[in-house]
């Protein structure tokens, strides 16, 4: 079996290509799971405007009342919710930047410390923030049974022009998740069955780091031309800030490993 360390490069679905044979695989994304005391600190840390710093000093709960106050139920209930939703996406996007999406020097720094589990890792989160961008952006309807989705809003706004835009806005959602879609349709949560038993992903659609960005571009627009509308402002869900004990956390503990493995060894520090 070839070497599971992981690898500074634009990623695309080829990996798994190569990690069903037991060969190297490409970086992946997002953040260890979160629980939902951390993601209601992420949302409160992550609630400020560009039109001003609503939110900044608010509780999750305040934040709410807020949403419900400007929208109305049940809309705003179900904003609240699909807020919450992005802001932990852009978490594990933020943090799968920092773990591999950083430098060549900070893909070493991780082989070095643990070059398997790290490997094992990339393929997990690669395949979460898939999976994630599906359940924010499915039908409303699917297999007979409603989904809490982004695909949701139109139905509860009232407001004729910002229905028509909301809906405009998730069209281009739709055409930028197709690569994930497809991902987790026929590879993540069900396995297609091959034509030929050679055959290899090749029909998959690709998917990398540009896809991601793309895709969480068009979820934002969406979010935010609500929040605009009702609110007067807009959550920068692109700059939420991880509560403590996040991924710097763990880079530094790790620091302080490798450094002295590498005393011990006689060798350099990073």
């Amino acid at each position: 079996m070839t070497s599971t360390t992981i690898k500074l490069g634009e990623e695309n679905a080829v990996w798994t290509h190569f990690a069903a044979r037991g060969g190297p695989v490409s970086i992946g994304f997002g953040c260890p799971r979160l629980t939902p005391p951390y993601l209601a600190s992420s949302l409160l840390l992550s609630a400020f405007s560009s039109l001003g710093n609503m939110g900044a000093d608010l509780s999750p709960e305040e934040v709410r009342a807020a949403a419900l106050e400007a929208m109305g139920s049940p809309l705003g209930e179900l904003y609240d919710i699909l807020s919450n939703q992005v802001t932990w996406i852009h978490l594990k996007w933020k943090e799968h930047r920092t773990l591999f999406g950083t430098s060549q020097g900070r893909i070493d720094f991780l082989n070095e410390a643990a070059p398997a589990f790290f490997a094992g890792l990339q393929d997990t989160l690669w395949n979460d923030v898939f999976l994630h961008l599906c359940r924010l952006t499915d039908p409303v309807m699917s297999a007979g049974k409603r989904n809490l989705t982004i695909e949701c809003f139109p139905s509860l706004i009232s407001d004729a022009a910002l229905r028509a835009n909301v809906e405009e806005l998730l069209k281009i959602v739709k055409v930028r998740t197709v690569f994930a879609r497809d991902w987790r349709n026929r590879r993540l949560v069900h396995r297609e069955f091959p034509i030929a038993i050679t055959a290899d992903l090749e029909s998959l659609a690709p998917g990398s780091r540009h896809d991601v960005e793309e895709a969480l571009a068009a979820v934002r627009s969406v979010m935010n031309c609500i929040e605009v509308h009702y609110m007067k402002s807009s959550v920068l869900y692109e700059h939420s800030i991880e509560a403590l004990g996040g991924i710097d956390a763990l880079l530094k503990c790790l620091e302080k490993g490798v450094e002295e493995k590498r005393r011990r060894k006689g060798l350099r520090p990073f």
